[in-house]
C-alpha cells in the first residue's frame, strides 16, 4: 500500500459480522465494502430491433443503500436506470443506431462505494433496408403482337437478401448474388407497373417501383419514370417508343427492323439509341445536358437533337439521305462522324462546335450562325445565313470564314446584323 493505510475490498453479499468472526479484520485494516450487480439485456447478438432494456440487480451492504445505476453503451453515459422493483433497476435505449452496442452498468451506493458489472454480449443492430437497382427491358417483335417485359435488378444487403416478389406475388424471384427477374409476355393495352418488395435475412425491406409502361395498339409504347436504366428493344415496322425519365437514367433504345420513331425526354440522362435497320425517326430532348450517343447504320433517318448536352451522332453503313437537326445552345459541342452526300443537317439555333469528317451539303436556318470542323482538311468552317430563309452551305451567298485546327467557337464570338 506504498506506506498508507492498507484496504481489504469484499462484496456486499458478505455480512459484516462473518468478517469479524473470520478475524480478518482489525487494526491498521480499512474496510470497503462494494456493492453487488449483475445485468441482464433483452436483446443480443444481429437483430434489427433498435431498442434493448438493460437490467441491473444490486444490492449494498448492512448499512448502504444503492444511489445510481448508471447506462453506459461502451464509455458513452446512456442514462441513469429507473427502479423497477425490489432490488432492481431497468434502462431502455431507444433508436439505437446500426452497428455495435456494449452494455453495462456502474453501481454506486449512498457511501459512495461503486462496482461495474461484467459488459453484456454484443449487440448488433442491423436496420437498414436492402439495396437494388430495376430496370425493364420492353421487346417489340410485331406490329401487331403485344410487347413483353424484363423487369430485373441486383439486390444487396450486409446481412444477407431473402427475398424479391413482383407486385404482391408469392415467387421468389431471388437468385444467385443477388441477381433477380421477372418477366410478362403479350402486355394488354393500358398501364403496366412492378413493384418490386425485396427483403433481407432480418427483415428490413426496400420497395421498389419500375418505370410506368403505356401500351398502346400493341406498338405504341410509352416509358414514363424516375428509375432510368430502361431498354427498348424493336425489330417490328409501325413501332412508336417515346421514353421520358425524371431523374435522368441511362436508357437504351435498339432498333434492329422496322420504320417507326423514338422520342426521349430525359432530365439528365446519358441515352443510346442504335439504328441497326429499317427507318426511324428519333428526337431527344434533355433539358438538363445529358450526352446522348446516336449510332446510326441504316439510310432515312431523321435525328433531332433538343437539349444542352455534348451529343454524339454516328453514321456507321448508312446509304445517306439521312437528316439531322440540331436546336442546342450556342455553349455545346456535338460531334456527327460519317455522314455522306446528301445528308442534311440543320441548325435551328446558334450552334456550338460541331465535328465533322465530311464535306456536306448542309443546311442553315435563318439568320443563323453555325461552323463545322473538317477532320480531313483540319479546318473549321464558319457559315452565317443573313437571309430571312434556309440556306445551304453550299450557297454561294453563304458567307464562309476558314479557319485553322479544330476551334471552339461560340455565338458571342461574332457580330452578325441581318
Amino acid at each position: 500500500t506504498d506506506g498508507g493505510t492498507p484496504t481489504l475490498t469484499i462484496t456486499a453479499s458478505q455480512q459484516l459480522n462473518d468478517v469479524g468472526a473470520l478475524g480478518v479484520i482489525s487494526s491498521p485494516y480499512q474496510l470497503l465494502v462494494v456493492p453487488s450487480a449483475t445485468a441482464q439485456e433483452s436483446n443480443s447478438g444481429l437483430t434489427n430491433n433498435t431498442t434493448d432494456t438493460i437490467t441491473v440487480t444490486a444490492s449494498a451492504a448492512i448499512g448502504n443503500s444503492i444511489a445510481t445505476v448508471a447506462i453506459y453503451d461502451g464509455s458513452i453515459f446512456l442514462a441513469n436506470a429507473t427502479a423497477s422493483g425490489l432490488g432492481t433497476w431497468s434502462y431502455t435505449a431507444t433508436k439505437l443506431s446500426n452497428g455495435d452496442h456494449a452494455f453495462h452498468a456502474v453501481v454506486t451506493d449512498s457511501a459512495g462505494n461503486t462496482t461495474t458489472t461484467a459488459p453484456l454480449p454484443t449487440l448488433t443492430v442491423d436496420a437498414a433496408p436492402p439495396n437494388t437497382t430495376i430496370s425493364e427491358t420492353v421487346t417489340l417483335s410485331s406490329a401487331t403482337t403485344s410487347p413483353s417485359v424484363k423487369v430485373s435488378g441486383v439486390a444487396s444487403d450486409s446481412s444477407g437478401v431473402a427475398s424479391v416478389y413482383m407486385n404482391g406475388g408469392s415467387t421468389n424471384l431471388l437468385g444467385a448474388g443477388g441477381i433477380w427477374s421477372y418477366m410478362q409476355n403479350n402486355l394488354a393495352n393500358g398501364v403496366h407497373q412492378y413493384v418490386a418488395t425485396i427483403a433481407d435475412a432480418l427483415g428490413n425491406t426496400t420497395i421498389a417501383t419500375g418505370s410506368t409502361i403505356q401500351v398502346n395498339n400493341n406498338s405504341n409504347v410509352a416509358l414514363k419514370g424516375t428509375v432510368g436504366g430502361d431498354q427498348v428493344n424493336v425489330s417490328a415496322g409501325g413501332v412508336i417508343v417515346a421514353i421520358t425519365d425524371t431523374t435522368g437514367g441511362n436508357n437504351r433504345v435498339a432498333w434492329i427492323a422496322g420504320n417507326g420513331s423514338v422520342t426521349i425526354n430525359d432530365v439528365t440522362g446519358h441515352n443510346n439509341i442504335s439504328l441497326t435497320g429499317g427507318t426511324c425517326s428519333i428526337t431527344i430532348t434533355d433539358s438538363s445536358g445529358g450526352s446522348n450517343t446516336v449510332s446510326l447504320n441504316t439510310s432515312n433517318d431523321k435525328v433531332t437533337l433538343s437539349d444542352k448536352g455534348s451529343d454524339v451522332v454516328n453514321v456507321l453503313g448508312s446509304n445517306g439521305n439521312e437528316t439531322l437537326v440540331f436546336s442546342t445552345l450556342p455553349s455545346q459541342a456535338d460531334t456527327i462522324a460519317g455522314f455522306k452526300t446528301n445528308d442534311i443537317i440543320g441548325f435551328l439555333n446558334a450552334l456550338g462546335l460541331i465535328g465533322v469528317d465530311n464535306n456536306l451539303n448542309n443546311g442553315l436556318a435563318a439568320h443563323d450562325v453555325g461552323w463545322l470542323y473538317n477532320a480531313t482538311l483540319n479546318e473549321t468552317f464558319v457559315y452565317a445565313n443573313p437571309s430571312g430563309f434556309n440556306e445551304t452551305i453550299m450557297s454561294t451567298t453563304m458567307p464562309t470564314l476558314a479557319l485553322a485546327g479544330n476551334v471552339a467557337l461560340s455565338t458571342g464570338n461574332f457580330k452578325f446584323h441581318v
